[in-house]
């Protein structure tokens, strides 16, 4: 609920989405618990699974992220959350495009 309310703070929340591979949660009791308490609180999870390729989850946010742009109007406001650097290019684009993009990382 916390990041929620952060993230009420720049707007209306069209979406709210988690990625990882459901076999790697569905293995561990705490992540488990992780992923239901984020389902209560409104969290979409989109499975991500490797299947022995590198970067997959990367790869499904960053063409979220754009196909959220095309649907929705600068200054929408895109939050994402990552410790990963990964997304730098397309949070730059997005920026560049009149987008604001708040990065939150661990």
């Amino acid at each position: 609920d916390n990041i929620r309310r952060v993230a009420i703070g720049y707007g209306s929340i069209t979406m709210f989405n988690a990625y990882a591979d459901e076999v790697f949660l569905s293995s561990k009791a705490k992540s488990k618990r992780f992923r239901a308490t984020l389902q209560n609180c409104g969290v979409q999870f989109i499975d991500t699974p490797h299947k022995g390729e590198k970067d997959i989850a990367d790869k499904v946010m960053i063409t979220d992220m754009l196909a959220f742009a095309v649907e929705n109007r600068p200054p929408a406001t895109v939050i994402l959350i990552t410790g990963d650097s990964d997304f730098a290019r397309a949070a730059y684009i997005l920026r560049t495009k009149l987008y604001r993009v708040v990065l939150v990382t661990p």
